[in-house]
């Protein structure tokens, strides 16, 4: 406390001179990575739970543009699915069943029981061997010499059939039996149920020392398809239809007359007989 000399009494705070405001100055800015006091009391750190429930705003890549297309073109690329629900790919469908060996409609229609003459070419041959009294077959593309009989079949025919033990087979090794030889001649002709074919008697009865036989067919007449007849085959070289109107085959003696020779007479009956005779077998399941 003093006393001016005017008398009045001052506090001594108040004898401080009395300076003009001061005139506002640029702050210089901080240094790269150095937070000022006044930006660290003024800019708030949001709470650790704000940060969990709100995402924050995904960076921009600094990646180049191009690289960023390439990554784009190799993620995988996932097909939609419709509705939801996953579809399997449609099943293969099934390969159509194959169609049982038959002749054309129109080769049916133009072959007849009539037989025909004919060239000697492919197909099963009938073989008689004196020196092992063996009755075999041999499939062969070029005739067979000493043949009894011929098989020319009407559908395509395996490789392996000509290929397998050179196309040989053998039916019988008793020739002497006539039984058995009989038998073997029908084992012969039921190849036509699994080729169709035409036959062809050969003379060389004879010339290999065979025993003969008497080939009987039962067939339907063309102008009586209700009836049956038995008839021989006589004619060496040419070719006989089995495949059409032929309902059974006897093979029996030549001097068998248990079965009469044009006459009618019925398929039971027929292979009855034939069988009592010689052998004989019904072709009904192929010219059904």
């Amino acid at each position: 406390m003093f006393f001016c000399c005017c008398g009045d009494s001052r506090d001594p705070s108040s004898s401080s001179e009395i300076l003009p405001p001061e005139e506002p100055t640029e702050q210089a800015p901080s240094p790269a990575g150095v937070v000022s006091p006044d930006d660290a009391t003024t800019t708030a750190t949001p709470p650790s739970h704000v940060d969990a429930a709100v995402p924050a705003p995904q960076a921009a890549s600094t990646l180049p543009p191009s690289v960023q297309g390439a990554e784009q073109e190799q993620a995988p690329q996932r097909a939609p699915i419709k509705g939801g629900v996953f579809k399997p790919p449609p099943k293969p469908e099934d390969p159509p069943p194959v169609a049982p060996i038959t002749l054309p409609k129109s080769d049916k229609a133009r072959r007849t029981s009539v037989p025909v003459d004919a060239d000697l070419g492919s197909g099963a041959y009938l073989v008689f061997d004196k020196d092992s009294n063996t009755l075999y077959t041999h499939w062969s593309m070029v005739p067979v010499e000493g043949a009894l009989a011929w098989l020319r079949p009407l559908v395509q025919v395996p490789a392996h059939k000509f290929n397998v033990n050179k196309g040989k087979s053998v039916l019988t090794k008793d020739c002497a039996n006539p039984e058995k030889y009989f038998q073997a001649w029908i084992s012969f002709v039921k190849i036509t149920r699994e080729f169709p074919s035409k036959l062809m008697l050969l003379d060389n009865f004879a010339a290999t020392e065979a025993p003969p036989v008497q080939f009987l067919i039962l067939e339907t007449p063309l102008e009586n398809p209700g009836t049956t007849v038995c008839k021989r085959l006589t004619d060496y070289g040419k070719l006989y239809d089995l495949v059409k109107n032929v309902k059974a085959v006897a093979v029996v003696p030549p001097t068998s007359t248990l079965i009469p020779v044009d006459a009618q007479i019925d398929s039971k009956t027929f292979i009855q007989r034939g069988t009592g005779e010689g052998a004989a077998t019904g072709l009904e399941s192929l010219n059904a």
